[in-house]
C-alpha cells in the first residue's frame, strides 16, 4: 500500500518538475529546440541523450550516497522499506527524494538547450530503466559481467544487492562510479554468477 501512496506523491512531483521547466522557459532562463526531425536534429538528440546519460549517472550516484548518509537517510528510508524490489518500488521515494532526482531535468534545461525529443526521451528511458532494475528478476545473461562492455551497464540484480546491502552498488545506469569509488560490492560478480 505504501508503495501505491508515495508513487502517487511521485506523480505529483513530476508535474511539479514539468512546471518548473516551463516557467524556466516561459521566463527566457531555458530554451528547448523544437526543430523538425531530420538527419541533424536526430544527430543532436543522440548526442544530448549521451551527454544526459552520463551527467545524470554520475549525479545519481552521489545523491544515492548522500541520501544513505545519517543526515539524510531519513527521506531514502522510504525507498529502502522494499527488501525485494519490483516495479512500484521504481517511484517509491519520499519527496524530498523525488524533487532531489527530477530537479535534474531543470538544471539540464537551464545549462543546455535541449531538442524536446532528447527531453522526451531520456525521460522515458529513465522511466523504464528505473521500472526494469527494480523488476525483481534477471533479464541478463550469466556472463554480463565478465565481457568487457557489458559490465559497465548495470542489471537488475545489481540493484537488488543494494535493497539488501545498502552500502554497495549505488549506481543508477552503471557500474563505473560504484568500481571507480569502491562502493560496489566485493562478492558481486562471484554472486551474479552463483545465482543466476
Amino acid at each position: 500500500v505504501y508503495e501505491v501512496l508515495f508513487s502517487a506523491f511521485m506523480l505529483g512531483i513530476a508535474n511539479f518538475i514539468g512546471v518548473a521547466v516551463r516557467f524556466l522557459v516561459d521566463r527566457g532562463y531555458a530554451r528547448i529546440l523544437t526543430e523538425p526531425l531530420s538527419w541533424s536534429t536526430l544527430g543532436t538528440i543522440a548526442w544530448q541523450f549521451a551527454v544526459y546519460f552520463v551527467l545524470f549517472d554520475i549525479y545519481f550516484y552521489f545523491l544515492h550516497r548522500l541520501m544513505h548518509t545519517k543526515a539524510l537517510f531519513w527521506g531514502h528510508k522510504v525507498h529502502h522499506r522494499s527488501k525485494v524490489p519490483d516495479p512500484l518500488t521504481a517511484f517509491s521515494f519520499h519527496p524530498i527524494e523525488g524533487l532531489l532526482t527530477g530537479g535534474f531535468v531543470p538544471l539540464m534545461v537551464f545549462f543546455f538547450d535541449l531538442h524536446v525529443y532528447a527531453i522526451v526521451i531520456v525521460n522515458l528511458y529513465g522511466v523504464i530503466n528505473s521500472v526494469l532494475v527494480h523488476s525483481g528478476h534477471e533479464i541478463f545473461p550469466r556472463w554480463w559481467y565478465r565481457k568487457s562492455v557489458s559490465k559497465w551497464y548495470l542489471s537488475p540484480m545489481f540493484h537488488d544487492r543494494h535493497h539488501i546491502r545498502w552500502r554497495h552498488n549505488f549506481g543508477a545506469f552503471t557500474t563505473i562510479w560504484d568500481r571507480l569509488f569502491g562502493t560496489m560490492h566485493p562478492d558481486f560478480v562471484s554472486d551474479y554468477q552463483a545465482l543466476h
